[in-house]
């Protein structure tokens, strides 16, 4: 298919995975089939800070059958239905996300890897220093956040506070702590 969406054109591979943008693109979007075949499309809203242009995702035949696993869930309408479709879609998200890592150069993967792990270490520090974490990967600021949000699809913020959140639930599951000391443990004053 040539897609044209909002002044940008693709060109849909076989095996693709073609993203939009949310937005209010009515009369923007035109599609013309240069093949026959299929295309399956996936609408879903994310708290996630998501690119702002259209792009394709070639070679991507290791989601096709997860794209039409979903479709099936979603249209069979079984119990559970919904969840199932949700465990799809996030297998497919993950799946896409280290196809976009393997497009990054092996030594700023090394540089971003070790920020990761700088995190992983120190994310509950209740003082995170953000200017240590740029200083591991020895890039600006600027340039360390824009190669972390390429690699992880999220910001550095963003993930710190997704680890905190995570951890906290755990915490709180063993119902060995306070809610004050949870959230002391997970890197927050109150």
């Amino acid at each position: 298919n040539k897609i044209h969406f909002n002044g940008v054109n693709l060109t849909d591979k076989v095996n693709s995975v073609r993203y939009l943008p949310k937005g209010n693109f009515s009369g923007l979007y035109t599609a013309e089939p240069l093949t026959e075949g299929y295309c399956i499309d996936i609408y879903f809203d994310t708290s996630s800070q998501m690119p702002e242009t259209a792009v394709n995702y070639t070679d991507m035949d290791i989601v096709k059958e997860k794209f039409i696993k979903i479709y099936n869930v979603w249209n069979d309408r079984n119990i559970d239905y919904y969840i199932n479709s949700m465990r799809i879609f996030y297998d497919i998200i993950k799946t896409i996300k280290r196809s976009s890592y393997e497009y990054t150069t092996k030594q700023k993967k090394e540089r971003i890897t070790k920020a990761y792990e700088y995190i992983l270490k120190n994310f509950m520090t209740k003082d995170f220093n953000y200017e240590a974490l740029c200083n591991v990967t020895g890039f600006s600021s600027s340039y360390f956040r824009e190669s972390f949000f390429k690699i992880y699809n999220i910001t550095p913020t963003q993930m710190i506070t997704k680890m905190r959140m995570e951890y906290a639930k755990e915490l709180m599951i063993t119902k060995r702590y306070k809610i004050s000391q949870i959230a002391e443990l997970c890197g927050y004053d109150n």
